[in-house]
């Protein structure tokens, strides 16, 4: 799989919520209508999006959705849409655009705050209809960016990890012959926005301006807006009051079972040692072996390692996208368990992650099982390195030749071709293994792979770009020029040296 070449980010136990991309064979599409005549003035304003494919004109429902058309209007009043692309095309799911400039540049200058999520108004996700874009494991965290569905997604309109579903608020009433060009545009992968599939239209979709076409009333549509989000904040109060409550009581238990008091840690989260370790604690540059289980106060637990029956092992360094965990596991000697109470800013902030809310106080039962030292670490990626010279050794008769970076290479037969530049599409056959004899991946099961050089990983840019067209090598890479201390879970672990044959076919 071409995905498994690409260096994609990976982020340890921040889940995020995605879309769907189931199509319903009963999918109709959205009923055009006479759309050179303005709205009337009431609660469902027309915008004309007019894009480089075309125009396309939505009806918005002010009525159903105040706060977000109100928002989406302010924005498309105030310019911010103009010269932004549709930057993530699915055919079979829905284009998004709103959010990214002509150089796939996040257009982040005068965004406003988020919005209230108003995905419980009735209005369902299907063809033709526009949604809010969000983050994922955030309900509320809609600003500019949409989505047009091309097909009908009624996942979308379920409550995902953190909740909440995704806000309609219009549908296209003419110009849906664009949404499809722009749907069936062809898309690549782009180094600037990584994807586990391409998304990123070759030729960018622009859309030139947004605008509102006639009247509409704005006042109650100010005032409707206004109501939701009061709505908003005296929920969020309530919930807050919640919180706190139901913290007060998690800490009470949790000092009860222990039969002492919490102590506070300068990294502002609160522990308290159930069974002492002993040893040395690990650095960030050794890898922990730990259970760990995760809870909310309220009751409600989202990671149970125990239950799954494998412990988590893992760079400490790794840990850096959850303070509260990271500073804990590096206070603890191996045997050692506690619990810890870790607040808000030390766990997932304000923006939550899958199924934890956003300004969450998070719990942990923390038991350190094993420390392995960076040394050891080294001594087990040499281990690696040097089982896959060994394989190379047997099979070419050969010894690998080292270039500067690290990489190593073996010429299988010679070719006579073409020598590639990163900025050339090539089309090659591989196969990839690991250390201990796995085959992850290999073209060879499937067609050949055509993509641009710079779009590999660094060991592939660097060995495919010696070779000549007809070319067959074996490239042995090492971790920092493939998949590095994140690995491609859960395909490639952390860490790990990679073996590929690879053939170069063609060079455009």
């Amino acid at each position: 799989m071409t995905r498994l070449i690409r260096v994609l980010p990976a982020v340890w136990l921040a889940a995020a919520a995605t879309f769907a991309n189931a199509q319903d064979p009963q999918s109709k599409p959205a009923q055009p209508v006479d759309a050179s005549q303005p709205a009337a003035k009431g609660m469902k304003p027309h915008v004309k999006m007019e894009t480089s494919l075309g125009d396309i004109v939505l009806e918005l429902d002010a009525e159903k959705a105040p706060v977000t058309v109100n928002n989406f209007i302010k924005y498309a009043e105030d310019g911010h849409y103009t010269g932004t692309i549709f930057h993530r095309v699915i055919s079979n799911f829905m284009i998004q655009g709103g959010g990214f400039t002509l150089e796939m540049e996040e257009k982040k200058k005068d965004l406003r705050p988020s919005i209230l999520n108003e995905w419980t108004n009735g209005l369902k996700n299907v063809r033709g209809t526009i949604a809010m874009a969000r983050v994922g494991g955030n309900p509320h965290s809609a600003t500019a960016q949409f989505f047009i569905n091309v097909v009908d997604n009624a996942r979308l309109d379920q409550p995902q990890q953190d909740g909440a579903a995704y806000c309609v608020f219009g549908k296209v009433i003419a110009g849906m012959d664009v949404v499809d060009k722009i749907r069936d545009t062809k898309v690549v992968s782009h180094p600037k926005y990584p994807a586990p599939q391409p998304v990123t239209p070759e030729t960018p979709v622009v859309i030139k301006s947004i605008k509102v076409i006639g009247e509409f009333d704005r006042t109650r549509t100010a005032e409707l807006a206004r109501a939701a989000e009061a709505g908003r904040t005296a929920a969020a109060d309530a919930k807050a009051a919640q919180d706190a409550k139901d913290v007060a009581a998690a800490i009470e238990a949790i000092e009860k079972e222990a039969g002492k008091k919490l102590t506070q840690a300068t990294t502002g989260v609160s522990y308290v040692i159930l069974k002492e370790g002993t040893g040395a604690p690990p650095t960030l540059k050794d890898k922990a072996e730990f259970h760990v289980i995760g809870s909310l106060p309220g009751g409600k637990v989202w990671q149970d390692s125990r239950q799954r029956g494998q412990a988590i092992i893992v760079e400490v360094e790794r840990l850096e996208q959850f303070k509260g965990l990271q500073d804990s596991i590096l206070a603890m000697k191996p045997g050692e368990r506690r619990k810890v109470v870790c607040p808000p800013a030390t766990a997932f902030g304000e923006n939550g992650g899958g199924p934890i809310p956003p300004n969450s106080t998070v719990l942990l039962d923390l038991e350190l099982i094993k420390v392995t030292t960076e040394a050891d670490v080294h001594a087990e990626l040499q281990k690696k390195i040097d089982q896959l010279i060994a394989r190379v050794e047997t099979e070419t008769k050969q010894k690998p030749t080292a270039t500067a970076s690290g990489l190593m290479y073996v010429i299988v037969s010679e070719g006579a071709g073409a020598t590639p530049k990163p900025e050339n599409t090539v089309k090659v056959h591989y196969t990839g293994w690991l250390a201990d004899g796995t085959k992850f991946d290999s073209s060879r099961d499937r067609e050949p792979v055509e993509l641009q050089l710079a779009r590999f990983i660094p060991g592939w840019i660097e060995g495919v770009g010696m070779m000549k067209v007809g070319e067959k090598r074996m490239l042995i890479i090492p971790p920092e020029l493939g998949y590095g201390e994140r690995g491609y879970p859960p395909t490639i672990p952390a860490h790990a040296p990679l073996l590929f044959e690879v053939e170069l076919l063609e060079v455009k």
